[in-house]
């Protein structure tokens, strides 16, 4: 079964009635297969929401948004037919009668976060604020959350820099990319590796001085350099 992104490999040969309008065929990304595509996604959306009609006019509209919405789905990763499907079931369960934006469908495209195993955005944000001073401490209860606060930066969350707007952003990359199957790192629970933060700033404690003071030692050895 082919996929968005290999069937937007080809260029448009052909317009079909009710998918792309002429002025988009140049496009490399906006071809016949991917138009079909968004067609049937529009005829099922077009079957869940009554009032679809409201958003689209005139046929040019229908065209225009049909171009739009083919290369939203390619910028968004929506790769993948199974991905399409949840969205369309997802779609179908709503309550609203009026056509959904390509934003909306997109986030109704890709797994949740309870279905990846994640906390919320919300909740994400709220254990990063109440463990930016211990992360290496803290046992996260995920690691793509401890991802989202390296991203965005712990001493801006620390210090209160950081917004929930630009977490939340990052988280959702993160959710997007543990949905394709990334795996990140982060450090293991360690009491000798607390950090304690004091205005903002890192203060190191006698566990951390000691470590660190092994590790220079191990080191130093390991090049045959003298302990003095």
């Amino acid at each position: 079964m082919k996929n968005i992104a290999t069937v937007a490999s080809n260029v448009v040969t052909q317009q079909r009635e009710g998918q792309v309008s002429p002025e988009q065929r140049q496009q490399p990304e906006i071809n016949e297969e991917a138009a079909l595509i968004v067609n049937d996604i529009f005829r099922a959306l077009q079957a869940a929401f009554p009032a679809w009609r409201a958003a689209f006019p005139d046929d040019a509209a229908l065209r225009a948004s049909k171009a739009s919405w083919v290369k939203g789905l390619i910028d968004a990763g929506i790769n993948d037919l199974h991905q399409v499907a949840r969205g369309v079931r997802r779609a179908r369960q709503t309550e609203s009668d009026f056509f959904p934006s390509v934003g909306k469908f997109i986030a109704w495209c890709q797994l949740s976060p309870d279905e990846l195993g994640m906390p919320n955005a919300d909740q994400a944000w709220m254990e990063a604020c109440q463990h930016s001073h211990h992360v290496l401490g803290h046992e996260w209860s995920h690691p793509g959350v401890y991802e989202a606060g390296r991203r965005t930066g712990w001493f801006e969350v620390r210090n209160g820099t950081a917004t929930c707007k630009a977490f939340t952003d990052n988280y959702q990359v993160v959710m997007a990319e543990v949905a394709k199957g990334a795996e990140f790192e982060m450090p293991a629970p360690d009491s000798t590796k607390l950090e304690h933060h004091r205005n903002g700033r890192r203060v190191q404690t006698e566990e951390s001085k000691i470590a660190g003071r092994a590790a220079l030692a191990s080191l130093r050895a390991s090049m045959g350099m003298s302990h003095g």
